[in-house]
């Protein structure tokens, strides 16, 4: 029997997987984790596993596919071709369907020079992008790039 993995209820990954992918209720017998570390864990240490994580977490600290979990390519549809996670072309191209941007919220723009100013500029900058990058997570296209550029005008 499949043995299913995933976020607790007040994850993000949770309700965004359950919404855009699952579009119902998760199993009840599915087991909730307290973090992407722990369901790739659980899947690599059980045979019969199967869980939903980050982009990151399915990458080495070299940014390769891991060697102890099967990474499963996903399409639209039946008959669309399937794309894995870590295609990095297919996912910027729109191709990889099970996607979401990470948003960061305040409660208003901070001051210009301030510590959090700084590190959103920081994060922005090539450098915050590169480590980004090297964590393997997706950096920012282009639109997201120039409409961040306007906020901090």
């Amino acid at each position: 029997e499949i043995v299913l993995y995933g976020r607790q209820s007040t994850s993000g990954t949770y309700v965004f997987f359950r919404d855009f992918a699952v579009k119902a209720d998760y199993s009840p017998k599915m087991r909730n984790m307290e973090g992407s570390q722990a369901i790739v864990d659980a899947v690599s240490s059980d045979k019969f596993g199967v869980g939903y994580v980050g982009v990151g977490y399915a990458v080495n600290e070299t940014g390769q596919a891991r060697k102890d979990i099967k990474i499963i390519p996903v399409s639209q549809t039946a008959q669309a071709t399937a794309y894995s996670p870590l295609d990095t072309q297919a996912v910027k191209a729109g191709n990889y369907p099970i996607f979401r941007r990470i948003y960061q919220y305040l409660p208003s723009l901070p001051e210009k020079n301030s510590l959090a100013y700084k590190f959103l500029e920081f994060e922005m900058s090539e450098v915050g992008q590169k480590l980004i990058e090297k964590t393997g997570f997706y950096t920012l296209g282009e639109d997201d790039i120039k409409a961040n550029q306007n906020l901090f005008k």
